[in-house]
């Protein structure tokens, strides 16, 4: 919301639809500042009528014949007022005829203070809420902080659930004490509030009993939902608020109690560092243009001790209400001097947080909290910052920028293992960073890596509902795969030691890994947990909510039926149904936060973790004695930010043109990822894990083959990795060190030609792309192309003392094979390559006899098959040492029947996968995506 300039008319301006009415004015005492101020109408208008005992009640002329009305007819015949400012409150609905006539009384008791009329009250109509509500929603408790009754409000705080209820102004008792100047009951509202947070604790476990519920009240001074945002319907404030107290009361069953933020700001009123905070939270932005009523001075830009006086006078000019509005709102005043060199007020600019907590931007581990918003989020941490500070909480870590996560991701499971979980909202970079700051206080960490489909966050799929059984959701066809879990335990080391990588890594901190890509349900199951299954379409953080110690509340009816169904399930269930728009619970839940104490027995009692011991790796080289020229074990990285990449359509022909969006792109991608890797496991390949991140910019991270080869010892007599140069910077960003650390710790030996990308004639060798290795006769094939260097790669096969065989090769259309391997593939005995590529006889004679002298049977090509990526196959070895051809869909249906079978004569089996997308968008195939670890 953008404040208009000072000319502006300001009669009619109002900070939100709901507000009370607001006047702004410029005060000659602040040297231009704007005064804002929230006209609160009394609590007793002159009108107010008298109660048969004479006293004064509290409760408007109307909402007494509106109440009386409901009392004198059938309660069958009352049809609900719809407008909100006839909003008959539901509390006189349920009430027999009698029990509203005591209504008026009640006012009456609470505006007077007398505490025994109260008691009276409470004590002999059972039916009877001290917590009801008048036409403007103010309760019992509003009205004795507004009169000063301070034994009425230290009663009435001692029996209501309630401390902080608004009104339909968005005021709290507390407001209303402070804004009429009853420092006593204020400062007793506020003692009330402090006792209410020190419930607050760390936790260990989703199942622990929750204490107290921390809350973005979002009807407060007016704040509303965007339907851009959250739905095409609108926030209906009643309706909202209806929700709200719901929600609430049924918590309140479970003996937890409620604290908003607001509620936490209200109570630091007095606290010393509480108007510094406020007004670091106020952005100010000096500018040089002319205004009609505020002229610049060239040259003379504010200072920060200026502009730190500044805000200091506006925040100690500020109302109860505008100081809560100044917390829970990104406020951004403009600036800009007089003719009298003064500083002045020119527009403001409010902005309100909802995602305050609906952003999961902490997550509440065993030894504290950690704040992991970005930068951009500044003003919501340095609110929760000061909630959690309030709270007694400790504040144990802050993620830094660039990295993102997202507390929907933590699933605390007890004092021995936590889950954590990756995705659209939390990258593994960030989770690897967070196990090497040891924050989560656990000495297992199971991190839960959605690789494949990026979808929602951990707590939307998986939720502990006791000590014994947990709820599991994900998407059918992936069930089995699509989350797979890679565990850190605490090594015997004492020490901490070098961070080897990514969250891909072995080793992060005093972290080790102890179990590689598991699938989360196996893993689960191997822990003890029963799962109960949902289907997909349940997001089971809004259908299940958890009061620990196996106490459920269900949102959904269908889940309800479902849970119920369960055999001897150890739960306690109770249906928890929310009246309109499904968006009003949704946010309900995701602007909460609960807080629990730790507890014996919630949790399971997992089976000790794995010992792990030097060199703390979970793949190692091949020690196989004999060369071999295929392996079982290949590494893959999931195309997470997988598009087309500018850099590389210069020379890749095989690129296509798409009008599809990136998100789309990526989506189909990551399907054909999940599908390749799954077939690969089911044929009894080992794969090792890796992902890309979108900010890494590296669209074709997905073929991880061009950057580096590895080979065992029986082939150079020490086992080393070999790094290449890249063409491309968007390439050789691929080198992560992530993935490098991992291999270096894996391999004895290292040699790299990266150096070539940066001499003075850049000459480049992109691996196994361009280098199509015979590893047992120890002879390498290679396509003369802007990738591939005559110079470099005769470097390389003296350095590895391989035979190169060179030539030159062009596709259909006369244009350079930019890669070798997407024309030719050699393997144990068989050689599938496109002889009509390779356009000089001599060089084509020079391939043919190079093939029958290793004793490979040919498979021949066409050029038209190479288009069809029937040359980009690889062979590989299943774990009980099967031989498997490995290539996409499409390069199978190109084959001729006849090749197929010539193929199945060398190997056991032909393993294809659909992966279009890859193929078509990145213009490589199944063979780019795996590179082979010997």
């Amino acid at each position: 919301f953008v404040f208009p300039p000072l000319s502006t008319p300001l009669s009619s301006f109002s900070f939100y639809p709901h507000s009370p009415p607001t006047q702004m004015s410029r005060s000659s005492e602040d040297n231009g500042g704007i005064a804002v101020t929230h006209s609160y109408p009394p609590l007793l208008s002159p009108a107010t009528p008298k109660s048969e005992k004479g006293s004064q009640v509290a409760c408007s002329p109307k909402s007494l014949e509106i109440g009386r009305k409901v009392a004198r007819v059938a309660p069958d015949s009352i049809e609900p007022l719809q407008q909100p400012e006839e909003f008959v409150p539901y509390v006189f609905m349920k009430q027999s005829y009698d029990e509203v006539d005591l209504l008026p009384d009640l006012w009456a008791a609470a505006s007077s203070g007398d505490v025994a009329r109260l008691k009276e009250i409470k004590q002999s109509h059972k039916n009877i809420s001290l917590e009801e509500v008048d036409m403007d929603l103010r309760t019992p408790l509003h009205l004795v902080a507004a009169r000063g009754h301070l034994e009425a409000a230290r009663f009435l705080l001692s029996v209501v659930r309630d401390i902080s209820p608004c009104d339909r102004r968005g005021h709290t008792p507390i407001m209303v004490a402070y804004n009429a100047g009853h420092d006593q009951v204020a400062a007793l509202l506020e003692e009330a509030i402090t006792k209410r947070i020190s419930l607050a604790g760390t936790w260990s476990c989703e199942n622990d009993p929750g204490t107290l519920v921390l809350f973005h009240d979002l009807q407060r001074l007016g704040s509303h939902l965007s339907h851009t945002t959250y739905g095409q319907t609108a926030w209906y404030t009643p309706m909202g608020r209806h929700n709200y107290d719901k929600f609430f009361e049924l918590i309140a069953q479970y003996g937890i109690h409620v604290v908003s933020i607001q509620d936490i700001i209200l109570a630091s009123m007095h606290h010393p560092d509480f108007r510094e905070f406020i007004a670091g939270q106020i952005q100010c932005e000096v500018q040089g243009a002319s205004n009609s009523r505020v002229i610049s001075v060239a040259g003379s830009a504010a200072t920060a001790e200026e502009i730190s006086a500044f805000k200091q006078q506006l925040v100690s000019g500020m109302s109860v209400e505008q100081i809560v509005l100044a917390v829970t709102h990104r406020i951004t005043i403009t600036l800009a001097r007089t003719d009298e060199g003064d500083l002045a007020t020119i527009s403001y600019k409010i902005e309100p947080m909802p995602n305050l907590l609906r952003g999961r931007m902490q997550i509440c581990t065993s030894k504290g909290v950690v704040l992991v918003g970005c930068q951009s989020c500044q003003c919501e941490i340095n609110v929760l910052k000061w909630c959690f500070q309030r709270v007694g909480l400790p504040i144990i870590a802050e993620l830094p920028d660039p990295l993102r996560m997202t507390g929907r991701d933590f699933v605390p499971a007890g004092p021995d293992l936590c889950f954590m979980g990756t995705g659209t909202e939390t990258e593994n970079a960030a989770v690897a960073h967070m196990i090497s700051q040891d924050v989560f206080g656990t000495p297992r960490v199971a991190v839960v890596r959605d690789l494949f489909k990026r979808g929602s966050p951990l707590e939307s799929h998986f939720k502990l509902i006791s000590s014994t059984h947990c709820v599991l959701s994900d998407d059918v066809d992936l069930v089995q795969s699509r989350r797979l879990v890679t565990e850190y335990v605490v090594t015997n080391g004492a020490s901490r030691f070098e961070t080897k990588g990514g969250i891909e890594g072995v080793v992060l901190g005093r972290y080790a890994v102890s179990q590689r890509d598991v699938p989360f349900k196996e893993y689960l199951t191997k822990l003890g947990y029963q799962i109960v299954e949902l289907p997909a379409k349940y997001d089971i953080s809004l259908c299940v909510y958890s009061m620990g110690n196996g106490k459920l509340l269900i949102a959904d009816p269908e889940v309800y039926e479902i849970l119920r169904a369960v055999p001897q399930l150890p739960c306690e269930m109770k249906q928890g149904f929310f009246t309109g728009v499904a968006v009003n619970y949704q946010y309900l839940y995701k602007s909460s936060l609960m807080f629990r104490r730790p507890e014996t027995g919630t949790a399971l009692a997992v089976p000790p973790a794995p010992a792990v011991e030097p060199p703390y790796t979970t793949w190692s080289s091949i020690r196989d004695p004999n060369p071999r020229q295929t392996t079982y074990r290949v590494l893959m990285v999931a195309p997470v930010g997988f598009q087309s990449n500018v850099e590389t359509a210069m020379d890749n022909f095989f690129m296509k043109h798409t009008t599809d969006t990136a998100s789309e792109i990526e989506k189909r991608a990551l399907r054909e990822f999940a599908q390749l890797r799954n077939q690969l496991v089911s044929a009894g390949v080992d794969v090792v894990m890796f992902s890309a991140e979108r900010f890494h910019g590296t669209p074709d991270a997905v073929f991880p083959n061009n950057w580096f080869t590895t080979h065992p010892a029986s082939e150079l007599g020490q086992s080393t990795v070999v790094f290449y140069p890249m063409k491309t910077v968007t390439r050789r960003n691929e080198r992560r060190q992530n993935i490098m650390s991992q291999l270096q710790s894996v391999y004895d030996r290292e040699f790299s030609f990266t150096m070539w990308e940066t001499s003075d004639f850049p000459h480049f060798l992109e691996g196994t792309g361009v280098l199509v290795m015979d590893r047992v006769n120890k002879v390498a094939y290679a396509a003369l192309s802007q990738r591939c260097y005559e110079k470099i790669a005769s470097a390389w096969a003296t350095k590895l003392r391989y035979r190169l065989v060179s030539f030159r090769a062009v596709d259909i259309q006369g244009r350079p094979i930019y890669h070798t391997n997407v024309m030719m593939s050699v393997g144990s005995s068989l050689a599938v390559v496109c002889l009509a590529c390779v356009s000089s006889a001599e060089e084509r004679r020079m391939l043919v006899d190079s093939l029958n002298r290793t004793g490979h049977t040919v498979v021949d090509i066409t050029m038209a098959q190479v288009d069809e990526f029937c040359g980009n196959v690889l062979e590989l070895a299943s774990l009980d040492g099967r031989r498997l051809l490995v290539m996409s869909s499409r390069s199978y249906g190109a084959f001729t029947s006849a090749q197929r079978e010539v193929i199945l004569a060398h190997v056991d089996e032909i393993v294809h996968a659909d992966i279009a997308t890859i193929e078509t968008i990145g213009g490589g195939g199944v063979r780019c995506m795996l590179a082979e670890l010997f």
